[in-house]
């Protein structure tokens, strides 16, 4: 029968001051990323909201002539 290997527990690697920066790092980016696609996300939303003004100008202009006239 073979032999149990008794298994010790790993120690616990704590965070280098090198780790902790690059934590810091990388979510400055995500940070920077997110405020970039916020921006963009914000004057996409602006030009469609634009877009769809113009679009109830000229659909109520065109209701106006169609039922304006006589049949």
């Amino acid at each position: 029968m073979p032999r149990k290997t008794s298994r010790r527990p790993r120690a616990h690697r704590y965070a280098t001051k090198a780790d902790i920066a690059e934590i810091h790092r990388i979510f400055g980016e995500r940070k920077d990323w997110l405020e970039k696609l916020e921006r963009t996300c914000a004057t996409q939303f602006a030009r469609i909201a634009q877009i769809q003004a113009e679009l109830d100008e000229i659909r109520n202009a065109w209701t106006k002539r169609v039922r304006g006239k006589p049949r």
